[in-house]
């Protein structure tokens, strides 16, 4: 399959972002106060999640429907390819708890695509907290064997224990508490798994974590702008899922921090986790990420996931809310994803590694360019 032609506006756009960085690049390179910034990918990444923690921030309370709908739109297809790239297909695992992580990933699409054909034929919240789990426990028990440590594996055995019995004794209630709180992994993940020096995502986290409990405190709401594009909306949904018992404002609090720490999760995977993961090539130019693109997923690949995430924009916006649904039933795998490699990793502890460290030997061999 010739995806060539496919590919061309992508390269040009490539192209002509790269040039924009490279001013910005040699701008900053000869600013006094910028030139460390650059430099240090710790202090540039600790000062750009810190920025974008306080952004975002802003953005939830100006305007909320564009996070509603825009953000999906445009980062939801490409969030879930960085989980992948960076957890499966840059990970050094072992074969069995690769076929474990596909056969999962099928199956529980398999089951939102089910619930989505037929809603009321069966109890997919609780066969999907079953598979869900049972994945997690899988996770448990192989990334113990990998870091030869019984113990380590115990202890995490224990939280997912308790998770798992409590998922299935109210599956509903529990799928919407992870619908809301998966997006707080990321972060998680960004920092055990993926960060050399976590002292550098404090402020982030600190800030990520201060705005969260604001806004779900209910705090700010009086603060939000509910007059932009959408804005109805983000009100209309917050009212509904919270449901009767709870009051509006808390209500409207509980949506507004949810679109926060969603807008976070994304930028966690399509930004933060990428650059930690470089592992020692420098920061990647536009370029070096569509070469690790093609390289990773192969042309077809790439053209496929681009069709997908054109698919999720155009269907946003001319189906709405169906096609939001539709998205987020079917994406819901990558948050077991995460749960399970999480639990793989630290119950193998640093004898499991998670992600290859690549020397600057491999990466040039690669055909990878070191830059800042």
């Amino acid at each position: 399959m010739n995806v060539e032609p496919a590919l061309r506006p992508a390269i040009v756009a490539v192209d002509v972002l790269d040039g924009v960085r490279s001013a910005l690049v040699r701008f900053s390179a000869r600013t006094a106060g910028l030139r460390l910034i650059i430099t240090s990918r710790d202090i540039r990444l600790g000062v750009q999640s810190f920025l974008s923690a306080a952004v975002l921030a802003f953005a939830t309370l100006r305007v909320p429907g564009l996070l509603l709908v825009v953000g999906p739109a445009l980062f939801g297809v490409p969030h879930l390819v960085g989980d992948v790239r960076h957890i499966v297909i840059r990970s050094d695992l072992s074969r069995g708890w690769i076929r474990i992580v596909v056969v999962a990933c099928a199956g529980l699409v398999a089951i939102r695509l089910g619930e989505l054909a037929a809603p009321s034929t069966a109890r997919y919240a609780l066969v999907e907290a079953v598979a869900g789990w049972s994945w997690v426990a899988a996770g448990v028990v192989l990334g113990s064997r990998a870091g030869k440590s019984v113990r380590r594996g115990l202890l995490v055995a224990l939280p997912v224990a308790v998770l798992a019995v409590a998922s299935m004794r109210s599956p509903e209630l529990a799928r919407a508490i992870f619908a809301y709180a998966h997006n707080a992994v990321a972060l998680v993940v960004w920092v055990t798994m993926f960060r050399s020096r976590r002292i550098a995502a404090v402020p982030a986290i600190v800030t990520v974590g201060a705005i969260a409990f604001l806004f779900a405190s209910g705090s700010l709401v009086p603060w939000a702008h509910w007059e932009g594009p959408w804005g109805r909306q983000v009100v209309a949904e917050s009212l509904t899922v919270a449901g009767r018992p709870m009051a509006p404002v808390a209500a409207m609090g509980i949506g507004l921090s949810y679109l926060y720490l969603q807008a976070v999760h994304y930028a966690v995977w399509v930004s933060w986790i990428p650059q930690d993961d470089m592992q020692g090539c420098g920061s990647a130019t536009f370029r070096m990420t569509v070469r690790a693109l093609r390289r990773e997923l192969s042309g077809a690949g790439c053209v496929l996931v681009t069709a997908a995430a054109i698919a999720v924009l155009v269907g946003s916006f001319v189906c709405g809310q169906r096609a939001r649904t539709a998205y987020f039933s079917v994406a819901a795998f990558h948050a077991w994803l995460e749960i399970a490699a999480l639990a793989y990793f630290l119950a193998g502890g640093k004898a499991s590694p998670t992600g290859p460290r690549r020397p600057w030997r491999a990466c040039r061999a690669q055909g990878w360019v070191k830059t800042i």
